[in-house]
Order: C-alpha cells, then structure tokens, then sequence
C-alpha cells in the first residue's frame, strides 16, 4: 500500500468499512480528476509540513498538496471500485450525459436529501436508456456509496424470472438456490438483501409483474434499485421517482455522428445535420447511419435520401408496434449497405 498522509487516512479507513460521506467520495474524485489531493490550508499547512514526503508539495500559500502518482491514483480507485456483476461496458464512441446523469445519481444516492429506493430510467427503444445505467454503474461515486455490489440484470420481453432470481441470490449470498416460481425467489432475496449495500439494475423491463418478481419494497435501507423500462405506468404503479429521457442534443447527435463516422465535427457536411434530423437525434439510428457513412465515404447524400424514402409502411409490418420510425428508416439504411 503506497504511503497515505494521516490527514487522508480517516477518509480511507471510511472508505474501506463501507461507510464513507458525500465530502469522501466527492474529495477523492476530485483528487482522481485533477491528480492531487489538498490536504491542509493555511497555518495548519505550514505546521503540517515537516511530515511531508516526496510526494508532497508545500505551495507559496501554505497549502499542503499530496501529488497522486501512478500508485497512490490506483490504490484510491480500486478502494472506490465496488464488485461489479454482468455489467456492460460503455459502448464506443460514447456521449457522456451529465444532465441526466447527475441527478440520477442524486436520487440514487441522496444527496441533499433521502435516498430513493426505487429510480426509473424511461424512454423509448434506442434512445439509450441502458447505456445511462451502464455510466452510472461505472461511476466510481456511484460504486463507493454500493461496496457490496453493483448488479446488473438483463430481462427484456420475455424474461426467464426465476433464473435472474437465481442469479442475484448467488451473487448476494454466495448459494446457489433452485426457485419452483417467481414468488418463492421474492422470498429468498428479501433477507439477502438486507443489509447489503448494493446497487441492483433491472434493465429492460417490460411488464410491472417482471419487476415485481423482486423484492423492491423490503430489500433493506442500504439497497437500491435502478430500472430502465419504456413503459412509463410500471414506473408509475412502483412509485419510483421517474426520469424520463429525451433524445440527444443537436450538438451530441452531430458528436455522436462525426464519431461514427471516423470524422470530425468541424469537417461534417451541411447534409450530415440533416441526416442527424431525420434520425430524431436518437443515438442508436445515428450510430447505426454513422457506421454506414463509414464505410461508405463521401455517402452523406446518399444516407440523406434513403432517410427520407424509407419505406415506413413496410418496415412498421416487419416490426409491428414499434413506435419509432426514424429508428425503422435508419435501420433500412444500414441493412441497405450489407452484400448481397
């Protein structure tokens, strides 16, 4: 373990039992972020200073400064790292979304105010619901304040219930338990949840009794659930405090564009703001258009007009009660671009 100055270490030894504050969590992921960490001002810093190390620096202010080298950021990040189970990666050519993201993790946190224990993420297919949940999973504030675990559970249309059931309670308990229905596994997770510390996401959810196949009411005060769902009324009958999410910004569509397509923004052509209208800026159809500018160059144009002649009627018969079409028609261009 690389030497930690004794002003650092009672933020530490809070860290490591599980229970660190909002100030320890935001101090060191300020520390991580600008790779060095104050840790005495003023007086105090210039009394402080005898006991300095290499690492350490004394500013003309008087400010004791702990320089974070390559052992001391790796040892806070793995102490801010909590387990992490079937979590995705963040995909590439990632928009990070701060303005959804920060209060998501408020609530689920409480900062300021009481933690909620079920929080919904909601919008429509491709709107990029998972990936959010997938930031905030990988959020190192996020994995500090759940040290036992952060779990993440796939459902989709037609989940297999007892298996997802089957799933948590092992990665809870470390048992592998046989569930005859939905509602006996109910029973077993509620007192494996109980004090536990974890973050469970339930991604996809599609009908209110998938979701309730969990025990989210009596999971225990230091357990949260996180759901991402199109379907607003299961958010609605489980109370859970809802974030609807929109559609990226203009200026993250042409990002997530140009990214895509191998291109800056600054050289992307008058034709690529329209493709990135025609797409309702939902991050999924942009990719998705992106990847077949790239590979095929000079073909903005190209995207555009097959955008906007897509056949909706037939592509709404392939894919009965999707409820996006700019989503469809992006899908048409990109299986217009595969050989023969």
């Amino acid at each position: 373990m690389p030497n930690i100055p004794s002003d650092l270490q009672p933020i530490i030894d809070r860290l490591q039992s599980g229970q660190p504050t909002s100030q320890d969590i935001a101090l060191l992921r300020r520390a991580l972020a600008e790779g060095r960490l104050v840790i005495a001002t003023g007086e105090r810093a210039a009394a402080a200073g005898g006991s300095a190390d290499g690492a350490v620096i004394v500013t003309g202010d008087n400010n004791i400064i702990v320089r974070l080298d390559a052992r001391r950021r790796a040892h806070l990040e793995r102490l801010l790292a909590a387990p992490t189970h079937n979590v995705p990666p963040l995909p590439d050519h990632y928009i990070p979304r701060q303005a959804f993201l920060s209060p998501l993790r408020e609530a689920l946190l409480g900062d300021g105010a009481p933690a909620l224990g079920i929080v919904g993420v909601q919008g429509m297919g491709g709107i990029g619901k998972s990936v959010l949940a997938a930031a905030l999973a990988h959020d190192l504030t996020v994995q500090a304040a759940f040290p036992d675990s952060v779990i993440w559970l796939s459902l989709g249309r037609e989940p297999e219930l007892t298996a997802r059931q089957e799933d948590l309670y092992l990665l809870l308990t470390g048992e592998r338990e046989t569930f005859k229905d939905p509602a006996q596994g109910r029973l077993f997770l509620a007192p494996a949840l109980q004090n536990k510390a974890c973050l469970v996401i339930l991604d996809d959810v599609w009908e209110l009794a998938h979701a309730e196949a969990f025990p989210l009411w009596n999971a225990g005060a230091r357990a949260r659930f996180l759901l991402t769902t199109r379907n607003a009324e299961v958010l609605q009958v489980l109370q859970a405090q809802t974030f609807p999410l929109d559609v990226l910004t203009p200026d993250q569509a042409l990002q997530l564009l140009a990214d895509w397509s191998g291109q800056t923004v600054s050289v992307l052509p008058p034709t690529a703001h329209q493709v990135a209208e025609e797409c309702g800026y939902l991050p999924l159809a942009l990719a998705m258009v992106g990847a077949f500018v790239r590979q095929n160059p000079e073909s903005w144009e190209r995207a555009l007009h097959r955008l906007q002649k897509a056949n909706l009627d037939k592509l709404r018969r392939l894919f009965p009660g999707y409820e996006h079409p700019t989503l469809l028609a992006a899908l048409e261009v990109s299986v217009a671009a595969l050989p023969e």
